[in-house]
Protein backbone atom coordinates (compact mmCIF):
# COMPACT_ATOMS: atom_id res chain seq x y z
CA UNK A 1 0.00 0.00 0.00
CA UNK A 2 1.46 3.58 -1.22
CA UNK A 3 1.27 6.64 0.96
CA UNK A 4 -1.33 8.18 -0.79
CA UNK A 5 -4.11 4.94 -0.84
CA UNK A 6 -2.86 5.45 3.38
CA UNK A 7 -3.64 8.92 3.27
CA UNK A 8 -6.56 8.64 1.64
CA UNK A 9 -8.01 5.76 3.55
CA UNK A 10 -6.92 8.21 6.70
CA UNK A 11 -8.96 10.97 5.33
CA UNK A 12 -11.81 9.60 4.45
CA UNK A 13 -11.91 7.67 7.95
CA UNK A 14 -11.54 11.17 10.04
CA UNK A 15 -14.14 12.84 7.43
CA UNK A 16 -16.91 10.15 8.14
CA UNK A 17 -16.14 10.00 11.97
CA UNK A 18 -16.59 14.09 11.70
CA UNK A 19 -19.92 13.31 9.95
CA UNK A 20 -21.01 11.01 12.41
CA UNK A 21 -20.10 13.25 15.92
CA UNK A 22 -21.85 16.04 14.24
CA UNK A 23 -24.90 13.83 13.31
CA UNK A 24 -24.88 12.85 16.88
CA UNK A 25 -24.76 16.65 18.08
CA UNK A 26 -27.04 17.81 16.08
CA UNK A 27 -29.65 15.40 17.32
CA UNK A 28 -28.91 15.32 21.25
CA UNK A 29 -29.37 19.56 20.65
CA UNK A 30 -32.68 19.21 18.65
CA UNK A 31 -34.36 17.33 21.55
CA UNK A 32 -32.94 18.94 24.56
CA UNK A 33 -34.81 20.96 26.98
CA UNK A 34 -34.72 24.71 26.61
CA UNK A 35 -34.67 27.29 29.32
CA UNK A 36 -38.46 28.93 29.33
CA UNK A 37 -38.59 32.73 28.97
CA UNK A 38 -41.47 34.78 27.41
CA UNK A 39 -39.30 35.88 24.51
CA UNK A 40 -38.46 32.51 23.39
CA UNK A 41 -41.82 31.28 24.19
CA UNK A 42 -43.11 33.95 21.44
CA UNK A 43 -40.40 33.65 19.05
CA UNK A 44 -39.79 30.02 18.13
CA UNK A 45 -43.15 28.55 18.39
CA UNK A 46 -41.68 24.88 17.17
CA UNK A 47 -39.40 24.80 20.11
CA UNK A 48 -42.16 25.34 22.80
CA UNK A 49 -42.60 21.52 23.34
CA UNK A 50 -38.59 21.63 24.57
CA UNK A 51 -39.76 24.98 26.94
CA UNK A 52 -42.66 23.05 28.67
CA UNK A 53 -40.88 21.78 31.65
CA UNK A 54 -38.99 24.72 32.05
CA UNK A 55 -42.13 26.56 32.10
CA UNK A 56 -43.48 24.02 34.88
CA UNK A 57 -40.56 24.50 36.80
CA UNK A 58 -40.42 27.79 37.12
CA UNK A 59 -44.26 29.47 37.44
CA UNK A 60 -46.84 28.05 39.27
CA UNK A 61 -49.36 28.22 36.28
CA UNK A 62 -52.70 26.67 38.40
CA UNK A 63 -52.00 29.91 40.78
CA UNK A 64 -52.44 31.90 38.19
CA UNK A 65 -55.47 33.69 36.41
CA UNK A 66 -56.54 34.07 32.60
CA UNK A 67 -54.54 37.80 32.33
CA UNK A 68 -51.75 36.41 33.74
CA UNK A 69 -50.88 33.86 31.92
CA UNK A 70 -51.83 35.59 28.82
CA UNK A 71 -49.05 38.39 30.34
CA UNK A 72 -46.70 35.65 30.29
CA UNK A 73 -46.29 33.57 27.44
CA UNK A 74 -48.21 36.38 24.94
CA UNK A 75 -50.60 35.82 22.02
CA UNK A 76 -48.15 34.45 19.46
CA UNK A 77 -49.06 30.74 18.39
CA UNK A 78 -52.54 30.58 19.74
CA UNK A 79 -55.26 28.02 18.21
CA UNK A 80 -58.01 29.77 16.36
CA UNK A 81 -60.06 27.30 19.04
CA UNK A 82 -59.40 29.29 22.25
CA UNK A 83 -61.83 30.92 24.06
CA UNK A 84 -62.66 32.47 27.60
CA UNK A 85 -61.98 28.79 29.49
CA UNK A 86 -58.70 27.35 27.16
CA UNK A 87 -56.28 28.73 25.83
CA UNK A 88 -54.50 26.75 23.59
CA UNK A 89 -50.67 26.95 22.47
CA UNK A 90 -49.06 25.38 19.77
CA UNK A 91 -46.08 23.63 20.86
CA UNK A 92 -44.45 21.69 17.80
CA UNK A 93 -44.75 21.74 14.09
CA UNK A 94 -47.26 19.57 12.67
CA UNK A 95 -45.96 15.96 11.33
CA UNK A 96 -47.29 15.17 7.75
CA UNK A 97 -47.40 12.14 5.74
CA UNK A 98 -48.57 12.68 1.98
CA UNK A 99 -49.43 16.05 2.72
CA UNK A 100 -51.94 14.88 5.45
CA UNK A 101 -51.57 16.27 8.74
CA UNK A 102 -51.29 13.41 11.26
CA UNK A 103 -49.86 14.75 14.58
CA UNK A 104 -49.91 18.07 15.89
CA UNK A 105 -49.19 19.24 19.63
CA UNK A 106 -50.62 21.64 21.92
CA UNK A 107 -50.41 23.16 25.53
CA UNK A 108 -53.65 23.65 26.87
CA UNK A 109 -54.81 25.55 29.54
CA UNK A 110 -58.44 26.13 31.08
CA UNK A 111 -59.37 28.60 33.29
CA UNK A 112 -63.01 28.58 35.36
CA UNK A 113 -65.53 30.92 34.88
CA UNK A 114 -63.83 33.92 36.95
CA UNK A 115 -60.50 33.49 34.83
CA UNK A 116 -59.03 31.29 37.21
CA UNK A 117 -56.73 27.97 35.73
CA UNK A 118 -58.13 24.91 36.27
CA UNK A 119 -55.33 23.07 34.78
CA UNK A 120 -52.63 22.08 31.98
CA UNK A 121 -52.16 19.35 29.55
CA UNK A 122 -49.93 18.50 26.98
CA UNK A 123 -52.11 17.12 23.66
CA UNK A 124 -51.45 15.71 20.33
CA UNK A 125 -53.88 15.71 18.26
CA UNK A 126 -53.79 12.93 15.43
Amino acid sequence: MTNKTKIIILVSILVIVLALVLCYIFIINSNSPIEFTSEKWNEHIYQRERMIDSLNSNYNLISMNYEQIVELLGTNGIDERSGKNEIIYYTGKAEYFRKVKINQSFFSITFDNDGNCLGISINTIH
